[in-house]
């Protein structure tokens, strides 16, 4: 049956405008052949409004005016007939009750309705076509696979197994196919089409969402699915509207108004972006908003050179060294002291062997009573126990303030020592301090290493520079084959895991209605990834990086997750947001993690970014915290160096403090460097 098809998939509850052509010269009203099929509210029935028996198209027209029962999260559309008549049973699109749902079935082209007859061998007889087309009798022979399959769903068998169906309905004529099981939406363009089949994905930052034919007026803008995202299909093209062609042979699965499964390779996707992330946009913010008046941030040179008229700095090297600028001497323990120490620690080292090999020779067990060895070191070596490969960095980060009156008084919080632990190791960390002040180390509470440093002398210009040097070891993959790590959404908490995990669990302070758009949108990846943990997560870190624009300058360190929702943009810091948002409002625990990307890294969708990094860590289940870079569309792995996390930006912040007095206008310059280097360096 030919005609013309439009098929929409959002990722929420729609209510589209359609309005037919009803222009007097216009053919499409008075040709037959109309239906329009959806899931009331996501319900698992599906409406059908069909013209196959009325005179004229106003009945259809008028019932599409409802929008309260017009609502739903697939539409398949038969928008043109052929201008012959049909019976309401031959009118598409066909519906039939398989798996607990109403099945949808859209057909353009024509098929050899005796190979079809050969073809469909349905010994249970639940599938006959009522009709005598050769779209329905299509239909039925696709059913009944499923059937044999003893497949509910159209994720329920292989994709290229599904494939291998439609195409053998293909070799029998020419097909366009759309079908809908109530959950999912299958749209394949045969090989033998004489139609084209255009595609496009609605963003909610497309404006405006109408889309105008000589067929039909779709009409996207509803106020209260402002925020919703469109995946469509059509066999017209609309005017003024980049739609992509849809290859012939191609098999797409779409869920929740995005791809869930293609025949064909992935494109490549290079999303443009401009660099200044994090830290070049005031993220070392000094001093309290009623000191600053105004900030302006400075471009990054290429050089770490320290300007001629600084002074020598004071420098960290260790919480037991100490170089004054006074001095330039280190200020050490008495080496008799060492000496004490040094030998104390032998004498002690030697009397833990001694037991040691007493209890050794005299308590160990046979070789033969221990079932399993275990290598408590798997994060750094494999199985076998051979060392994983890892990288090394060199780290600077340069942070200058200069002030346009003298600060008398001011006080520092510095988080940019890099974590040491089983993945990273620290070998050299040093910070210099242009100015004197006194200095307090500690750990903060979320286990960050942090300095206190505070500044009673005048200056207008203070300089911070952190250089390091890191280790980054190869993290194993992940072993999700455990039962134990097979977590579906949503996930069960024991009382006192949820207890420990609460700061992560607490979504931002935003209006209900707001929380509730955002909700809508995190369950529509969980639904598009049948509440699967990890798919649902691997998903929203695409759909970030895909869908959202990465756009300097555009947000404050006010911006909420709901801005950068309902403008698609941001930078690093806004993406994160995003995420851990999403991912609380899915009672899944989620935090934010600051520190350094190497850009000179060969992942791909990498955002070159030389300055502070940030990104998002997840707990997973019987895994434990696990980075994903919405920034970048990845996840964290080698190229990410970790500095400091916390339950937002304000815990794990770089540089903070407050100006007590003096200051002026402020002048803000960050540089940072990452350069990779040997694997044995000096």
């Amino acid at each position: 049956m030919f005609g013309e098809l439009l098929a929409l998939n959002f990722d929420c509850l729609g209510s589209p405008s359609i309005c037919v052509s009803s222009d007097e010269t216009s053919k499409t009203l008075k040709s037959t052949g109309w239906g329009f099929g959806w899931y009331p509210n996501d319900d698992y029935g599906a409406s059908v409004v069909k013209d196959g028996m009325a005179k004229d198209s106003q009945t259809l027209l008028d019932t599409l005016k409802d929008g309260s029962s017009f609502r739903s999260t697939m539409f398949a559309c038969k928008v043109k007939g052929v201008g012959r008549q049909y019976t309401q049973h031959d009118s598409q699109p066909f519906r039939r009750s398989y798996g607990g749902y109403d099945w949808l079935f859209l057909h353009n082209g024509q098929l050899d309705n005796t190979a079809l007859e050969e073809a469909h061998t349905d010994t249970s007889g639940l599938f006959e076509p009522v009709g005598k087309t050769d779209s329905e009798l299509a239909f039925c022979f696709l059913l009944g696979k499923f059937l044999e399959s003893s497949a509910k769903a159209l994720t329920d068998v292989d994709g290229e197994v599904l494939l291998s169906w439609l195409e053998q309905l293909d070799a029998m004529g020419s097909a366009d196919f759309v079908i809908c099981d109530g959950r999912s939406m299958a749209i394949y363009h045969g090989k033998n089409s004489k139609s084209i089949l255009y595609t496009h994905r609605v963003l909610p930052s497309e404006k405006p969402p109408v889309f105008e034919s000589d067929i039909v007026s779709l009409d996207l803008e509803t106020p209260r699915d402002s925020l919703r995202t469109v995946f469509m299909i059509t066999s017209f093209q609309f005017k003024e509207t980049p739609f992509d062609l849809m290859e012939q042979g191609r098999l797409i699965i779409i869920r929740k108004g995005a791809i869930y499964w293609d025949s064909f390779p992935e494109k490549e996707k290079i999303k443009a972006f401009s660099e200044d992330p994090l830290a070049t946009e005031a993220s070392e913010a000094l001093g309290s908003s009623e000191t600053l008046e105004s900030s302006e941030t400075l471009e990054s040179s290429e050089t770490l050179e320290s300007p001629a008229t600084l002074e020598p700095p004071a420098t960290y090297v260790s919480p037991e060294s100490y170089i004054s600028k006074e001095t330039k001497e280190p200020v050490t323990p008495d080496e008799s002291q060492i000496i004490d120490k040094e030998f104390s620690a032998i004498q002690q080292q030697e009397q833990s062997q001694t037991i040691v090999n007493a209890v050794f020779e005299e308590s160990i067990p046979s070789v033969e009573s221990f079932s399993n060895t275990i290598n408590i070191k798997s994060l750094t070596h494999d199985m076998e126990g051979a060392p994983l490969s890892y990288r090394f960095y060199n780290i600077s980060h340069i942070t200058e303030y200069n002030y346009s009156v003298p600060v008398e008084h001011s006080s520092h919080f510095f988080r940019l020592q890099p974590v040491e632990d089983a993945v990273q190791e620290v070998e050299r960390a040093t910070l210099e301090i242009s100015v004197d002040g006194e200095m307090l180390s500690f750990e903060d509470v979320f286990a960050n290493h942090a300095l206190y440093y505070d500044i009673t002398s005048t200056y207008t210009k203070l300089m911070i520079q952190m250089k390091s040097r890191v280790k980054v070891y190869a993290r194993p993959q992940d072993d999700h084959n455990p039962v134990m790590r097979r977590s579906q959404i949503p996930l069960t908490w024991m009382p006192w895991q949820r207890q420990m995990m609460l700061p992560y669990l607490l979504p931002p302070e935003l209006p209900e209605t707001q929380l509730r758009q955002l909700t809508d949108y995190a369950m529509s990846f969980v639904k598009r990834n049948d509440m699967h943990l990890i798919d649902t997560l691997l998903d929203i870190n695409k759909k970030i990086f895909e869908d959202f624009s990465y756009v300097t300058g555009s947000t404050y360190l006010e911006t909420t997750p709901f801005d950068v929702f309902s403008t698609r943009k941001g930078v690093c810091q806004d993406f994160a947001n995003l995420f851990i948002c999403l991912c609380r409002l899915l009672n899944i625990p989620a935090r934010y993690r600051v520190g350094y990307i190497y850009t000179g890294g060969n992942y791909e969708n990498k955002i070159q970014s030389d300055a502070s990094h940030a990104w998002a860590e997840v707990y997973l289940p019987y895994l434990g915290w696990r980075g994903f870079d919405p920034t970048n569309g990845c996840i964290v792995s080698q190229d990410h160096i970790r500095t400091a996390c916390g339950r937002n930006y304000r815990d794990a912040t770089p540089i903070s403090g407050t100006i007590f007095k003096g200051g002026g206008n402020e002048k803000l310059r960050v540089e940072v460097k990452v350069k990779e280097v040997e694997n044995s360096p000096q």
